[in-house]
C-alpha cells in the first residue's frame, strides 16, 4: 500500500469513527440514506477500457498521484449528502472529464467573443477538477509528460483564481 492511499485509509477510518447522527442530513428511512463509510464509489483500475477512454480524451497527462486516488475511490456518490473532506465533493473520474470539457469548452467561448487568445481564457487548458464546494473548484494541472504528483489549486467563480497549495 502506498503512503497516499494509506493515508486516505487512515482518514477514512477517521471520518468512520468520529461519525455522528447531525452529519447526515437524509432519514434513516429515506432510500437515499447512506452510512457514512458508503459515501465512497468504489475505485477504479487504470486498465478498464472506460478509463482509458477518458484518459485519452484528455489533451494532457494527469498525475500518477490522482490516477492513485481515483483507483482507491471513484468520487463520492452523486446523491449521497457527504462530501469528502470539510464540504469538498469529490468528482468521479467521468464527471472530472465532463466538467474539464465544459468548462473549458466555455471558457475558450466566452475568450473568442471577447476577441482574446484562448490561452487567455479563464480555465486554463491544463487545469483539471478534482473537487467543488458551493462556488468553487478545485483543481490539478495535467503535464504534457506524466508526473508523479501536482499540486492542487482552488478556483472560486466568485473572485476568480485564488490559486494555492493544498498540499
Amino acid at each position: 500500500m502506498s503512503n497516499l492511499t494509506s493515508v486516505l485509509e487512515r482518514i477514512l477510518d477517521l471520518i468512520e469513527e468520529y461519525e455522528y447522527e447531525g452529519y447526515n442530513f437524509l432519514p434513516t428511512n429515506s432510500p437515499y440514506y447512506q452510512e457514512q463509510s458508503d459515501f465512497l464509489q468504489p475505485g477504479l483500475r487504470a486498465l478498464e477500457t472506460e478509463v482509458q477512454l477518458i484518459l485519452k480524451a484528455l489533451p494532457f497527462h494527469l498525475p500518477q498521484e490522482l490516477l492513485e486516488l481515483y483507483s482507491w475511490a471513484n468520487g463520492t456518490h452523486k446523491w449521497g449528502c457527504y462530501a469528502f473532506i470539510g464540504d469538498e465533493v469529490f468528482y468521479s473520474l467521468q464527471e472530472a472529464s465532463q466538467t474539464y470539457h465544459r468548462i473549458y469548452s466555455n471558457a475558450v467561448k466566452e475568450a473568442k467573443r471577447y476577441k482574446l487568445d484562448t490561452s487567455e481564457s479563464w480555465w486554463k487548458r491544463h487545469w483539471f477538477p478534482i473537487f467543488i464546494r458551493d462556488d468553487q473548484d478545485y483543481f490539478t494541472l495535467g503535464g504534457n509528460e506524466p508526473t508523479k504528483k501536482a499540486p492542487i489549486f482552488l478556483y472560486d467563480y466568485r473572485d476568480g483564481v485564488n490559486a494555492y497549495n493544498k498540499r
